[in-house]
C-alpha cells in the first residue's frame, strides 16, 4: 500500500468514526422529546439578535435627520455636525460634536420611543463602540443533537469536547441528554438560509463529511437542570465563552432571553430548590463553572452557595472530579504559555471541594538588593509590613487622620514616606499603577512585588480562562523585567528608603531643573518614551530643493528607525572620552569642534547606564519651509536617580550641547545624502556613520 492509498485509509477510518458517534446520538434521542420545548415550540434551533443592536441600527437612521448630519463617531459617542462658514467669517466647514444622549432628546419623535433610545443609551452607554460590530452577528440557539455534539469543531472552535479531547464522553452525554448550545455566527450567512433550511438536521459546516454549511465563531453552553418535585425544566447559560472571545455582549444577551423564556423563574424558589437539593443537573459532567456561579450569574445574586447532583441516569461517561478537570486544564494553559516566563515566578493552585471549587493564581517579580549593590533603610521592612497597598493608593488628601489611615498604622510620618514611595512608583509605569497587587519583604532579604490577579486582586477564579490571559500577560511583563526592576529601585532612592553615599544623595528636582541652560526637566508628562530630560533643536537642511517630499518621507522615517541606537552610542563614546567627574563637568566652556575628532569612532569599555542614563530616546519632524527642508530634532533621556554624581553628567551635557547638536545634524544629513561643506566637515571630525 502506497502512501497515498494510507492516508486515505486513515481518512476513512476518522470519518466513520465521526459518523458512528452521530449514529449513536440520533438513536438514543429518536424516541425521546427534545428539551424545552416551553422555548423552542416545534423547532430544532431558534436565532437571536445580540442585546441591543435592534435598537442601535434603529437609532442610527433616526439621527440622521439632525441638521448638518456628518457621522456618528462610536468611539466618542458623539454625532458629528459639519457646517458651512460663510465666507464673511473665514468660509471652510466647521466641525460640531454633540453627545447622542443629548442628541436623541434633541431629535423630536414620538416620546415612547425617545424614551426607548434613551433607555438603550442608559444600559448600553459603556458598550456603544461593540455596537457597531455586533450589529453584524446573531446568535443560533440550537438543541440538535449533532450541534450539541458538534459543539467543539464547529468552525475554529476547539476545547476538551473535541472529538480528539478528554471529554468527549461529556459531550456525547450532553448530546443526549443535556442542554442547547449557543453558536455566535454572522448574520449574513443566517440571511442565506430560509427557514426550512434553518431546521435541517445540519446547518454547520464539516468538512471531514463533505457537509456543507454556515460557521460559527464562538460558542457558550447552556446547562439543563430539573426540579425533581414538578419536572419543571430550566435553562441556565454558562458564563465561559469558547472560540473568538473578542465580541461583548454574547453572555448577557443569552441572560437576557432566558429571563425572558423563564419568566415563572422565582429566586426565593431557586434558592430554596438549591438549598434542598431538589434541583438535578443533567447531561454531561463536565462543568465550565459551579451550579451556584451560572444561577448567581442568571439572577444578579450572591446567595447560591456549592454545586448541586448531577442526575445519576446521565452516568454513562466516567464522572468527572471538578478539581481534577480544573488541575488538568490549568496543567495545560501553564505548559503551553508560561513555560517561557524567566524572570517572574508563575503558578497555580486547586482549592476546594464538590461542592465550590475554585483556584488561585499568583506571579511575582523578584528584586534582589545586593545584585544592584544596595542596603536599604531599617524602616523599609516596618512600613512595607505595615500598610496596605490599596489603602496607600486610594489615600487623599484632606481628609481626617482617622478616615484616611486604618487604626492599624502607626503614625503620619512613616504613611507619608511609604506614601510617597508607592505616588513616585506608580506614576513610574502603567504596571505599578494597574498591574501591581501587593508588596513583601522576604526573610532572604530580596523584594517580591506581587501581579494581582482576579477580580478585585483577590487572586482566585472560577474560570480557567482567567488563568490563560493571566500567563499572556506576565510573558508581556517578563520582557520588561529589567526596566521595572530599575524603575522600582530609582522608587526607593527618591523616597528615602536607600542608604546613600555623599555622591548619591538626592537633589532637589526643581531646584535642579532651574540650573538647567539648555535641556529641560519634564518630570515623565510629555508622553516621549521614558525621556525626563529634554533638548528641541531646529535645523534647516540645504540642497533639497531637488528632493520630492515623499522621498523626503521616506528618509524621515529611515532617520528615526536608526537615530536613539545611534545617538546612544554617541553619548556612550563622548562621555568616555571627555568626562571626567567634578573637573570638566564644573568646566562651561564648550569643547572645540577639533577636540572632539575621533570621539564617536572608539571603543570604551564603560557603558551608557554606569552614567545613570537610559531610555534616550531622538526623534525627528520635517516640513517643507520654501526651497529648504526643515528639521526639528527632541532628543531626552532619562536618570536613574539625581544625585549628585548624576547631577554632574546632565549638567556637563547641558554645558556641551552644541556637539549634541551637530551630531543629530550629522546623521540627517547623511540619511538626506546632502554632500556641502558643512558635511565634509561634520564627516572629517566625526568619521563615517
Amino acid at each position: 500500500m502506497n502512501d497515498r492509498e494510507l492516508i486515505w485509509e486513515a481518512y476513512l477510518q476518522i470519518n466513520e468514526v465521526s459518523q458512528n458517534y452521530i449514529d449513536e446520538v440520533k438513536e438514543a434521542v429518536a424516541n425521546n422529546e427534545l428539551p424545552f420545548n416551553n422555548i423552542f415550540g416545534n423547532k430544532l434551533r431558534i436565532w437571536i439578535p445580540v442585546s441591543g443592536t435592534q435598537t442601535y441600527k434603529e437609532m442610527m437612521e433616526v439621527i440622521k435627520s439632525i441638521p448638518d448630519f456628518d457621522r456618528f463617531d462610536s468611539k466618542t459617542r458623539e454625532v458629528v455636525q459639519k457646517r458651512e462658514v460663510e465666507a464673511k467669517y473665514g468660509g471652510g466647514v466647521r466641525e460640531r460634536r454633540i453627545n447622542l444622549g443629548r442628541a436623541i432628546s434633541s431629535i423630536k419623535m414620538p416620546e415612547d420611543k425617545k424614551k426607548k433610545f434613551l433607555d438603550w443609551f442608559a444600559t448600553y452607554n459603556d458598550s456603544i463602540e461593540d455596537m457597531e460590530k455586533l450589529k453584524d452577528y446573531a446568535i443560533v440557539i440550537s438543541r440538535s443533537p449533532i450541534d450539541i455534539l458538534r459543539m467543539s469543531d464547529v468552525g475554529s472552535i476547539t476545547s476538551c469536547h473535541s472529538e480528539t479531547g478528554s471529554y468527549f464522553s461529556c459531550a456525547i452525554q450532553e448530546a443526549k441528554t443535556g442542554g442547547p448550545v449557543a453558536f455566535l455566527v454572522k448574520k449574513s450567512d443566517l440571511d442565506n438560509l430560509g427557514e426550512d433550511e434553518f431546521q435541517d438536521e445540519e446547518i454547520f459546516e464539516d468538512p471531514s463529511r463533505h457537509i456543507k454549511g454556515i460557521v460559527a465563531l464562538s460558542r457558550i453552553r447552556i446547562r439543563r437542570y430539573i426540579d425533581k418535585e414538578n419536572d419543571e425544566e430550566i435553562a441556565v447559560p454558562e458564563v465561559r465563552v469558547y472560540g473568538n472571545k473578542n465580541l461583548s455582549g454574547f453572555y448577557n444577551s443569552l441572560k437576557d432571553f432566558f429571563m425572558n423564556k423563564q419568566r415563572g423563574l422565582d429566586l426565593e424558589l431557586m434558592k430554596k430548590g438549591f438549598k434542598d437539593k431538589t434541583l438535578l443537573r443533567k447531561g454531561g459532567t463536565y462543568t465550565d463553572s459551579s451550579d451556584s456561579h451560572l444561577f448567581n450569574k442568571l439572577f444578579g445574586s450572591e446567595e447560591f452557595v456549592g454545586n448541586l447532583q448531577h442526575d445519576e441516569e446521565d452516568s454513562e461517561e466516567e464522572i468527572v472530579d471538578r478539581a481534577t478537570q480544573f488541575e488538568e486544564e490549568l496543567r495545560g494553559f501553564h505548559n503551553r504559555y508560561a513555560s517561557d516566563i524567566k524572570n517572574f515566578s508563575i503558578g497555580y493552585n486547586v482549592d476546594g471541594d464538590d461542592d465550590y471549587t475554585y483556584y488561585s493564581a499568583y506571579a511575582s517579580l523578584t528584586i534582589d538588593p545586593d545584585e544592584y549593590g544596595l542596603e536599604l533603610t531599617d524602616d523599609y521592612f516596618e512600613d512595607i509590613e505595615s500598610y496596605t497597598l490599596r489603602s496607600i493608593k486610594t489615600y487623599k488628601e484632606g481628609v481626617k487622620y482617622y478616615d484616611r489611615i486604618p487604626s492599624g498604622y502607626k503614625n503620619d510620618d512613616n504613611f507619608r514616606k511609604i506614601k510617597k514611595f508607592i505616588d513616585t512608583l506608580t506614576s513610574m509605569d502603567s504596571f505599578f499603577e494597574d498591574d501591581m497587587g501587593s508588596l513583601y519583604y522576604g526573610r532572604d532579604g530580596n523584594i517580591y512585588v506581587q501581579v494581582g490577579f482576579g477580580e478585585d486582586d483577590s487572586n482566585t477564579s472560577h474560570d480557567t480562562d482567567d488563568y490563560h490571559s493571566f500567563c499572556n500577560k506576565i510573558s508581556s511583563l517578563d520582557d520588561e523585567a529589567d526596566k521595572l526592576k530599575k524603575l522600582y529601585i530609582k522608587a526607593l532612592r527618591i523616597s528615602g528608603y536607600i542608604k546613600l553615599d555623599e555622591d548619591e544623595e538626592i537633589m532637589d528636582e526643581e531646584e535642579f531643573a532651574d540650573s538647567l541652560k539648555n535641556l529641560s526637566y519634564e518630570d515623565n508628562t510629555i508622553g516621549f518614551n521614558d525621556a525626563q530630560y529634554i533638548l528641541s533643536i531646529n535645523r534647516n537642511l540645504d540642497d533639497t530643493t531637488n528632493t520630492g517630499f515623499d522621498e523626503n518621507e521616506l528618509k524621515l522615517r529611515k532617520l528615526n528607525s536608526l537615530l536613539p541606537k545611534l545617538v546612544s552610542g554617541f553619548l556612550k563614546r563622548y562621555l568616555n572620552k571627555f568626562y571626567k567627574k567634578r573637573v570638566v563637568s564644573r568646566d562651561d566652556n564648550q569643547l572645540k569642534f577639533k577636540d572632539f575628532y575621533e570621539s564617536t569612532m572608539n571603543e570604551n569599555d564603560k557603558e551608557l547606564e554606569e552614567y545613570g542614563i537610559s531610555d534616550v530616546s531622538a526623534y525627528v519632524m520635517g516640513r517643507k519651509e520654501f526651497d529648504r527642508y526643515n528639521l526639528s530634532a527632541t532628543f531626552g533621556f532619562d536618570v536613574d536617580y539625581l544625585g549628585k554624581d548624576r547631577v554632574d553628567v546632565i549638567k556637563f551635557l547641558d554645558n556641551h550641547i552644541d556637539d549634541i547638536k551637530n551630531y543629530l545634524s550629522y546623521v540627517a544629513r547623511d540619511i538626506y545624502d546632502i554632500e556641502d561643506n558643512i558635511t565634509m566637515g561634520l564627516r572629517k571630525t566625526y568619521g563615517r556613520i
